[in-house]
């Protein structure tokens, strides 16, 4: 079985996605303070509200899980006005494409964050 953490560098918070276990429940509450975690029942995931719990996060999702699957988002940089020059050597096609493929990798519902699409629409005036 596979288990997904994410690691939201901008929020600074760990989210976990994985099956319904009793034993890795019961281990990942003791590890991590009860004020540090939450569930997510909209989005069916846990989320840690801070990275320095991620190596004893790892350790018990090994501990239960054959295959630990870590995503990282990073918060987009805009270096002065390059990122601007950048937009404007691109096609309205090329936009659109390039919109497209980073909403399939930062969108809520493919495993992204809500705070990372609205960047990606933000960047693309939508």
């Amino acid at each position: 079985m596979e288990i997904f953490i994410t690691l939201v560098h901008e929020l600074n918070v760990v989210e976990i996605k994985s099956p319904y276990d009793v034993g890795f429940l019961d281990d990942l509450k003791r590890q991590i303070p009860k004020h540090m975690r939450k569930w997510d029942s909209e989005r069916k995931i846990w989320v840690v509200s801070n990275m320095y719990y991620l190596s004893s996060i790892k350790e018990v999702c090994s501990k239960y899980f054959s295959n630990v699957i870590v995503k990282e988002i990073w918060p987009v940089e805009r270096f002065g006005d390059s990122f601007d020059e950048l937009m404007l050597l691109l096609t309205k096609e090329n936009k659109k494409s390039v919109y497209k493929a980073l909403a399939l990798i930062v969108h809520p519902d493919r495993g992204g964050s809500t705070r990372a699409m609205q960047l990606v629409n933000e960047i693309f005036g939508k």
